[in-house]
């Protein structure tokens, strides 16, 4: 994989588009979000990769935190964080999206995230 959007060869950057969407409706079952936003990043130069975050957005999320401004919340008070615990279990609901046997589809995620990942 390239280390940057322009380098990946045309069938990474084709399964990119569905994953993020996969992503994106994994994470309104698990969290309940109304809408994602995704960024995408490539500037480490010891990790030379596409790096993509695909951020769950609230319903009740303050106009002022919501766009651009999601990133206000970097280094906020440690109290005010989502808690370890809550993050694990985030983590394992969504992992069990991927991988729950119910649907072809979810097969098809599956190895998209080994694909891309």
């Amino acid at each position: 994989m390239g280390s940057h959007p322009q380098d990946l060869t045309d069938s990474e950057a084709g399964e990119i588009g569905p994953l993020i969407k996969q992503v994106s409706q994994a994470l309104r079952q698990v969290v309940g979000c109304v809408k994602t936003y995704v960024a995408q990043f490539a500037e480490h130069p010891l990790h030379p990769h596409v790096h993509v975050h695909v951020i769950p957005r609230a319903a009740d999320q303050a106009e002022d935190q919501r766009g651009p401004r999601v990133f206000s919340q970097l280094g906020i008070p440690a109290e005010l964080c989502v808690s370890d615990k809550r993050m694990n279990d985030i983590a394992a609901d969504m992992r069990n999206q991927f991988i729950a046997p119910s649907s072809a589809a979810r097969s098809a995620r599956t190895m998209s995230l080994t694909t891309i990942g």
